[in-house]
């Protein structure tokens, strides 16, 4: 999910195409919403997988569940495609 040139440049900070993977593997340890959360590992994904597919989550319809450890309130990370 975060191996393209978009997602670097926007977590470095760096202009349209300069950034690398380094630069936001290195920027994403410390950009955090939530104290003590960083980059999550792939089984927190996973996580919510099993947790959807299993009779505790028979009554959830039709939302958008997201785990990213709150980084949708950080500005300037998910900003809205519309101008």
């Amino acid at each position: 999910m975060t191996s393209w040139q978009g997602a670097w440049d926007m977590m470095s900070g760096k202009p349209s195409g300069e950034g690398t993977e380094a630069d936001m593997l290195e920027a994403g340890y410390h950009f955090h919403a939530l104290k003590g959360n960083g980059f999550l590992s792939p089984q927190r994904i996973a996580d919510t997988a099993l947790y959807l597919n299993s009779e505790l989550a028979s009554s959830v319809t039709g939302v958008t569940i997201p785990v990213d450890a709150g980084h949708l309130l950080i500005p300037g990370v998910n900003m809205s495609p519309v101008k």
